[in-house]
């Protein structure tokens, strides 16, 4: 008596695994660097314990532009494949592993990549966002008393810089990060507080 045959069962790709598991794997996010212009900037890559440094491949990119290639580091050794790039002899090694950057300009922010080749067959990459400020200059704070009782008061500090400046504004109570008693009003820049009588003596910092 013989068998029908069945349905035929489809066939899975064998690398659909190997697929889902790079589609769910979540990318390492650069990390945020900033530098002021004219300044310097040191990109410091984390190494694992117990491994040895073969070699590390510096890259840039700014933008939607091309990813160029900008140093190389080995055992005692630093290499610029393009030593006419836009860096041309601002780049350096520092401690065998982290490339300095000096006299900052505008056009170096972006993103750099580190390719880490470990012995004896491992490799990582690491990845820093750069953004280069212009330096800020001492900012003016300006206050507004807006209503007084034995309760307490209600005030506004404003930290204002010139314009054309890239500066951010951000408050703190004491030594504490965050206010207590305020929060930032509709423009963004200025901080609205309703102090209570207790804390007339407290300090804001601006930053």
């Amino acid at each position: 008596m013989g068998m029908s045959p069945g349905r035929p069962r489809p066939r899975v790709p064998w690398l659909l695994a190997p697929l889902l598991v790079v589609a769910g794997a979540t990318a390492t996010q650069p990390r945020r660097v900033y530098g002021v212009l004219g300044g310097s900037v040191l990109l410091s890559p984390v190494l694992p314990p117990n491994k040895t440094v073969k070699e590390i491949e510096w890259s840039f990119s700014a933008g939607a532009g091309a990813t160029i290639e900008v140093a190389e580091f080995g055992p005692g050794s630093f290499k610029r494949p393009d030593p006419k790039d836009r860096f041309k002899d601002r780049l350096e090694m520092f401690n065998e592993t982290a490339l300095k950057i000096g006299a900052l300009e505008r056009g170096d922010s972006g993103v750099y990549g580190a390719r880490i080749k470990l012995y004896p067959t491992l490799v990582e990459d690491q990845s820093f966002n750069l953004s280069v400020y212009g330096p800020v200059p001492a900012p003016e704070i300006q206050h507004r008393l807006l209503s007084l009782s034995t309760q307490g008061c209600n005030i506004t500090l404003r930290c204002w810089v010139p314009a054309g400046s890239d500066a951010e504004a951000s408050w703190q109570l004491g030594s504490s990060p965050g206010t207590r008693w305020g929060q930032l009003c509709e423009d963004g820049q200025t901080l609205c507080l309703a102090v209570a009588a207790s804390a007339l003596n407290s300090s804001y910092t601006s930053g």
